[in-house]
């Protein structure tokens, strides 16, 4: 959707619950300019900070959510789960703080904004739809490996007392087969784990479908 000059793909099948909001940022509508054109999100870019805010707080309003309620985490592409809560709102955003170290985010607090930042990785979106609890991944190709998404549905179950049988998913726009190059270590990785359907060896360098093994972890 675009409102105000900003567009945003959102997951109906989320957002028809009425329990959550979804938002996937392309960079249109912000106010950052040059190379940082437009709707910068990052800090630390080297783009001027009061841009980088103006940029949230615009974002914001397109959902109407509270920008002092974001939650972000420093994202290190690992497998570290970090369950949100009222501690962290210390309106990250707007000023300096420690960030933990987590590639994925759950929380069962309603008001709260889960954050992801992505190049081209895969988000994975995760919602059990009666215990109300949701969760967001960053997926790059070293946290596909360690499964986080898997280890993330697991702590859904152990913390929240969720069942998979419960929960919806989404993956978000991410990078494709045909354009993920990756070392023979990498694709032996994936291939001994996830079989060769996922694996692409007709170009001069192995390709690989992070989308396609997330699917298989999600399943």
């Amino acid at each position: 959707m675009t409102k105000d000059g900003v567009s945003i793909y959102t997951v109906f099948l989320f957002d028809d619950t009425n329990l959550v909001k979804t938002g996937f940022s392309t960079r249109i509508g912000g106010v950052s300019s040059d190379r940082f054109e437009s709707l910068n999100f990052s800090f630390l870019s080297g783009d001027d900070r009061k841009n980088v805010i103006e940029n949230y707080e615009r974002y914001c309003k397109v959902l109407d959510i509270d920008i002092n309620k974001m939650i972000l985490t420093k994202q290190v592409h690992e497998d570290n789960i970090h369950t949100a809560d009222e501690n962290d709102f210390e309106a990250i955003i707007k000023r300096e703080c420690r960030l933990p170290p987590a590639d994925a985010l759950i929380t069962d607090k309603g008001g709260v904004t889960l954050v992801k930042f992505s190049a081209d990785c895969p988000i994975i979106y995760l919602l059990d739809v009666k215990k109300k609890v949701c969760a967001l991944v960053h997926s790059g190709w070293r946290s596909t490996k360690m499964n986080i998404t898997g280890k993330t549905i697991q702590k859904l179950c152990d913390d929240f007392n969720c069942s998979s049988k419960d929960m919806i998913s989404a993956i978000s726009p991410s990078i494709e087969k045909c354009c993920f190059e990756v070392g023979d270590e990498v694709a032996d990785i994936f291939f001994k784990d996830y079989g060769e359907k996922v694996i692409d060896r007709s170009y001069d360098k192995a390709h690989v479908s992070l989308v396609d093994v997330i699917a298989i972890q999600l399943k």
